[in-house]
């Protein structure tokens, strides 16, 4: 078919070429891979040619070429072109690396290089202010501005395909500021198919990145039919020191952060649409910062007019976050004419915003006092060609909650809500509140607070000139009642050259006087200030049926021309005429202010339950310095607001406060006449004259009523208060008196006759102890009633008084004693000064609760007391206990002042010197005691020959007693007294001196005792701890040192039946020594000796003897002798158990040799049984030595003074052969016996024994020889 053949040859043809194309693209493939990179061959006859093409010298580093794909590429690194033919020559701008890729068809096409792609690595070019502001581009060669070289530039580069600049270094260096460089810049250009689109990114000094993005067509031959479409995303950065300085400087932005998006769209040669979203952290202007604003903005070029929105997503302005506002802006094509409508704004913000832009100082200042706060909604403002003539702009607004400062006479204004209309230079304002207030400082101290407003407010301002207000009427709603008001106010701007003026009418009807001081106006300069702090301090109340206020004049501080008038009318109403007098009560009155005078005339009052007529009160001025008021009247009614008035009004202040306290009951009628200074200062004139009768008077200063008083009574400022013919009822009798001056004060005198028992029944004489003083007594009394302090000065010679104390105290009713006591009362505070006769003195101080005493007897004057309590001080020539206990124990029933000062403390140091003391079985002569109470209790010194030391009596009572003793001395018998023995096998006393005591009263005691002295021999220390027991009482932890002999142990005293027991030890050194000490002989020597004993009697302790013991007694000693020598028989019978001189004369044989004067041991023991003093051994007491052994056993019956025990004497062969020769008879066999100790030993010992038995009378005991050689025990058969 046709159809085929000619498909079939089409397609032969189409392969053919095919396959020619190959071969033709194979063979420019591989011609170019051949002669492309001969090109680096040809790299200086390449650089010539460009020097000779160019004109300018040029370095090159490196050429290379190779073929990528069908295209060939050029590679330079290193070019530097320089700015004329000269190598040395500034270098225009240098590269690092250039990769050219030619599309050859193309630029055959073209018939000019065209780039497939360039890319050039690390240009570097930098923008350059100078001092002129011009910019200039350095390193890409000089800028030029002939059209047609950017012309041919702009389509040498858009007839490039793709153009791309990597790691580009841009710097901007702003003239005399620190510049800014951006790095690693990269800048795609394509062109395609007519369309063109350039991308870039640049990093910022700060690190963030900004990017921006441009299509769209350019025609470089008529640039107004280009059309572009734009982005840029510029991140926040603070751009205040990167702007031209002359930018800057118009702006007046001291600081600026921003960042954001930005879309716009080019056309025609004009912007036709812009969208932005701005970020600005902070912006400052002046003192104006805003910070975190979101902005967002939409720009559109309509047909006739411009129209820009604004919308403020949010920002902060000083801190203070603002609401969402928007913002449309119209302005027309043709005449310039602009509007705007904002649908809210703050007025605060913008105020300041306005303040910072306003070019006059003077505007600026009044806009900033004003200070204006508040929300204006539905804001319409127009202008024309010149916005800047802000004058004539036409405003209107309505308000919400607007407020302004005061300035100047300009009111305060807060909760304004209303319709404003007008230009800055005048206008009306349309005003229907609630809840509003204004403050007129001119005038006024404080804000007036009302709940509602309907007035119109015009004002008008001449720049430069002056500023009026004007109210045409008001009707003002408010707590105080309604109000209407008109306003004009007139202020020029220099107050030097022309006057501010106001003029304020203003009347209040149905209000109440409670209102009265909101409108007094205070703040103006012909308003007296002292009428201003009276009718403040007045605190009237009442009903205000009406009340009008003119103000009409200059607003300048001592200017004459002006009217300051105020009627006010008062009915039912309460006024205090004076701060700290008293209120008048059920004022009707009426009160006229006028010139700074004020005047009240026939008004009536109560004070109190007083009723006051026919007053009348006038202000007046004397001698032109102060202000007074006079006020006159008559007064009826109760003498309790007589006392009220002196005690609780200046009156106090001016008379020294005379009757402070008192009380009374009772009539009085009188006239009243004062003169009243407003002025601080300044004394007041009162003269005050009243008749009085009172059924019952009340001092409180003298704790002291008076009953039917009556008398006379007057003050003047300049004479005080005075009294005549004063008559009184007081403590059950009638007394006499009349009031003078003296000194300034008043002072009463009275005189009387009491009883001591109606003197008690006055609270300052109650301690007077009823027990003690009784009869009757005349006496005289004055009384002081200084300012802050009454003196009282009492007098009697106390005839008819009895004192009943025991001598040398006691004072009968017939001995005259003339006293005086005198009292001083300060509030709280009493000081007494006391003295009678020429024994006693005295000086009392009480504070309050705190007493404090210093009391003397015999012992010289009184002293001021500086410690609490009372000191009491006596000199007594003697003192018997026993008197007192006598004198005592007939008042036993009654508890005595001085056992109630102990009780409840207020005695607090005792100190008495007794020349002669007698009690408790002591007497004592020159004895010093002194004692101290503290809050652990009492401290009692007691010095004297016999006795020094100290006693504690603890507060509290479950505390033990202490008695620190340095010395003791207890009295021997006296001569011709019976003495039985030296107190150790027989009592002292041969009755007990504690019979009949029980020891469970005894308290708890420490006791310690330095030196214990038995008559003038020291017996050494005692220390013991007593403490009471359920059946008796205990000396525990008894340690005593009895010369030498240490005691320790265990004291019980139990009461039913009455006995004591001991248990302890007696323990020392050398014994013997401790019978020397106690001048006994020294029959028993140790290195230790102690005496474990367990015993009780019958009887107290001090009914001790052996002879009465029961118990067990056990010894050990040690290293000692058993001396010869005579001695006192109680020691050797206790510590010896025998005269051992006496015993070894009665030994049939002669152990002198042996013995001598005495016998060495090495121990000594034993075990006693005492039965109602009947000694027997419970094992025998042995004595071991090297000389001898002696071993005695039996019993020892004290109080029948016999003995019977037998004694084993035991002498070792070893060391007395010549003893056993001579027991023998026989010295030749002395030699056998020492062999025969040798070889037997034990054996041979009971050979050297001998035993005895002791017998009769153990002070001189018959000693019988039982038998030899045998060493069973003494008494063992």
């Amino acid at each position: 078919m046709p159809w085929a053949r000619w498909s079939r040859r089409a397609l032969d043809a189409l392969i053919l070429l095919l396959a020619a194309w190959l071969i033709l693209a194979a063979a420019y493939v591989s011609l170019g891979r051949l002669l492309v990179p001969a090109v680096a061959d040809y790299q200086p006859q390449v650089i010539s040619w460009f020097e000779q093409a160019t004109g300018r010298a040029i370095s090159l580093q490196q050429l290379q070429g190779e073929m990528q794909g069908s295209q060939p590429v050029l590679k330079l690194q290193g070019l530097q072109v320089h700015a004329d033919a000269d190598p040395n020559s500034p270098v225009l701008f240098a590269l690092d690396r250039v990769n050219a890729r030619l599309d050859v068809f193309a630029s055959l096409w073209q018939r000019q290089p065209v780039m497939d792609a360039l890319q050039i690595e690390g240009l570097a070019f930098e923008l350059i202010e100078d001092a002129e502001g011009v910019w200039r581009l350095q390193g890409l060669g000089e800028a030029s501005s002939d059209p047609l070289i950017l012309r041919d530039i702009a389509e040498l580069l858009l007839s490039q395909r793709r153009i791309t600049l990597l790691d580009s270094q841009i710097r901007l260096s702003p003239y005399e500021l620190p510049g800014w460089a951006f790095s690693r810049g990269d800048l795609t250009l394509r062109n395609q198919a007519g369309q063109t689109r350039l991308d870039a990114r640049v990093v910022l000094p700060d690190g963030e990145v900004a990017q921006t993005r441009w299509h769209g067509k350019l025609n470089p031959e008529h640039w107004d039919e280009s059309q572009l479409d734009g982005y840029l995303l510029m991140p926040a950065a603070q751009w205040r020191h990167r702007l031209p300085h002359a930018w800057v400087e118009q702006s007046g932005l001291s600081s600026l952060d921003l960042g954001g998006q930005l879309w716009l769209q080019w056309d025609a040669g004009r912007l036709q649409a812009a969208n932005a979203e701005l970020a600005v952290p902070r912006m400052v202007r002046g003192d104006a910062v805003i910070a975190d604003m979101q902005l967002q903005l939409a720009y559109q070029r309509q047909h006739r007019h411009d129209q820009l929105r604004l919308y403020l997503q949010q920002a902060q302005l000083q801190d203070v976050p603002l609401h969402a506002m928007t913002l449309e802006i119209e302005r027309a094509h043709d005449q310039g004419q602009w509007r705007a409508r904002l649908n809210q704004l703050e007025v605060a913000p913008l105020a300041r915003l306005i303040a910072e832009l306003l070019p006059d100082q003077r505007p600026r200042e009044v806009l900033t006092t004003l200070e204006p706060q508040g929300l204006l909604h539905t804001i319409q403002v127009s202008g024309g060609p010149d916005w800047r003539d802000w004058k004539d702009w036409l405003v209107g607004a309505q308000l919400q909650d607007v407020s302004i400062a005061a300035w100047e006479g300009v009111p305060a204004l807060t909760g304004f809500n209303g319709v404003l209309q007008g230009t800055p230079q005048a206008g009306l304002l349309q005003l229907d509140m609630a809840d509003w207030s204004i403050a007129l400082p001119r005038l006024f101290a404080e804000p007036h607070d009302y709940d509602a407003l309907h007035a119109d407010v015009f004002w008008g301002w001449q720049p430069e000139q002056r500023f009026s207000l004007e109210i045409p009427g008001a009707a003002i709603r408010g707590e105080e009642g309604e109000i209407a008001m008109a306003l004009a106010l007139d202020l020029p701007l220099e107050w030097a050259e022309h006057t501010p003026s106001m003029t304020l009418r203003a009347s209040l009807k149905g209000s109440q006087a409670q209102f009265n001081a909101r409108y007094l106006p205070t703040e103006a300069p012909g308003f007296s200030p002292a009428i201003a702090d009276w009718l403040q301090a007045a605190e009237a109340t009442g009903d205000i049926p009406l009340a009008v206020f003119v103000f009409d004049g200059s607003l300048l501080e001592g200017a004459e021309d002006r009217i300051i008038d105020l009627y006010v009318a008062l009915e039912s109403g309460g006024l205090l005429f004076q701060p700290g007098w008293p209120r008048l009560e059920q004022v009707n009155a009426s009160l006229w202010l006028s010139d700074g005078l004020v005047t009240i005339e026939q008004a009536e009052a109560r004070l109190w339950q007083t009723a006051l007529s026919d007053i009348v009160l006038r202000s007046r001025r004397p001698q032109q310095l102060t202000t007074h008021l006079d006020i006159t009247g008559t007064a009826s009614g109760p003498l309790e607001d007589a006392l009220r008035l002196m005690q609780d009004s200046p009156l106090r202040d001016l008379t020294g406060d005379p009757l402070a306290g008192w009380q009374a009951s009772g009539e009085l009628q009188g006239d009243v006449t004062l003169g009243i200074p407003l002025q601080a200062g300044n004394p007041a004139e009162v003269d005050v004259r009243w008749q009085a009768t009172a059924e019952q008077l009340r001092m409180p200063q003298l704790d002291l009523a008076f009953g039917q008083v009556s008398g006379d009574f007057s003050y003047q400022d300049s004479a005080g208060l005075l009294a005549e013919n004063l008559q009184a009822q007081v403590l059950g009798q009638q007394i006499q008196g009349d009031i003078s001056r003296h000194a300034g004060s008043p002072r009463i005198q009275l005189r009387g006759q009491h009883q001591i028992s109606q003197l008690r029944q006055w609270a300052l004489l109650e301690p007077i102890p009823a027990e003690l003083v009784s009869g009757a007594l005349n006496w005289q009394a004055r009384v002081d009633l200084l300012p802050d302090e009454q003196r009282i000065q009492l007098q009697s010679d106390l005839a008819g008084v009895a004192l009943d104390l025991p001598p040398p105290l006691a004072k009968t009713a017939d001995q005259r004693m003339p006293a005086e006591v005198q009292l001083s009362l300060q509030g709280e505070q009493q000081r007494w000064r006391l003295r009678a006769g020429d024994d006693w003195r005295g000086v009392v101080h009480l504070d309050g609760d705190e007493l404090a005493a210093d009391v003397r007897y015999r012992q010289g004057q009184a002293v001021t007391p500086i410690w609490p309590g009372i000191s009491l001080t006596a000199n007594l020539q003697q003192l018997d206990v026993a008197e007192w206990q006598q004198w005592q124990a007939a008042r036993n029933t009654e508890q005595l002042a001085a056992e109630r000062m102990l009780d409840t403390g207020m005695l607090q140091r005792l100190s008495l010197d007794v020349a002669e003391f007698k009690g408790f079985g002591w007497e004592l002569s020159d004895l010093a005691l002194s004692a101290a109470y503290n809050d652990n209790g009492w401290v009692v010194d007691i010095d004297q020959a016999d006795v020094r030391g100290q006693v504690s009596l603890p507060a509290n009572a479950d505390q033990p007693r202490v008695v620190e003793l340095q010395r003791l001395r207890l009295p021997r018998p006296a001569a011709g007294e019976t003495v039985v023995t030296s107190g150790l096998i027989e009592p002292v006393l041969p009755v007990d001196p504690l019979l009949g005591f029980d020891p469970r009263g005894l308290p708890a005691v420490n006791v310690g005792i330095d030196q214990l002295y038995w008559g003038a021999d020291v017996v050494g220390s005692v220390r013991f701890l007593l403490r009471p027991q359920t059946e008796g009482t205990r000396l525990q932890g008894l340690d005593a040192d009895l010369r030498g002999l240490r005691l320790q142990g265990t004291l019980d005293w139990l009461a039913e039946p009455q006995r004591s027991q001991f248990i302890g030890r007696l323990q020392t050194t050398d014994i013997g020594a401790v019978l020397e000490a106690w001048d006994y002989a020294p029959s028993l020597t140790s290195q230790d000796f102690v005496t474990d004993l367990d015993l009780q009697w019958p009887g107290s302790p001090a009914f001790f003897a052996f002879s009465r013991s029961s118990g067990e007694l056990s010894l050990a000693a040690n290293q000692g002798m058993l001396q010869s020598g005579e001695g006192g028989a109680d020691a050797l019978r206790v510590f010896g158990l025998l005269n051992f001189n006496a015993l070894t004369r009665r030994l049939r044989l002669d152990f002198s040799d042996i013995f001598g004067r005495g016998t060495a041991y090495d121990s000594l023991k034993g075990e006693l049984d005492i039965e109602r003093g009947v000694m027997r051994t419970r094992s025998p007491l042995e004595l071991d030595g090297p000389s001898a052994r002696l071993q005695l056993d039996g019993k020892l019956d004290l109080p029948s003074d016999q003995i019977d025990m037998g004694l084993l004497v035991t002498l070792p062969i070893t060391n007395n052969l010549p003893l056993a020769a001579l027991l023998a008879g026989a010295p030749q066999i002395g030699g056998v016996l020492f062999l025969a100790d040798r070889i037997l030993g034990d054996r041979v010992a009971r050979f050297a024994s001998v035993k005895y038995r002791l017998s009769g009378d153990w002070q001189q005991p018959t000693v019988e020889f039982d038998r030899a050689f045998d060493n069973r025990p003494a008494l063992e058969e």
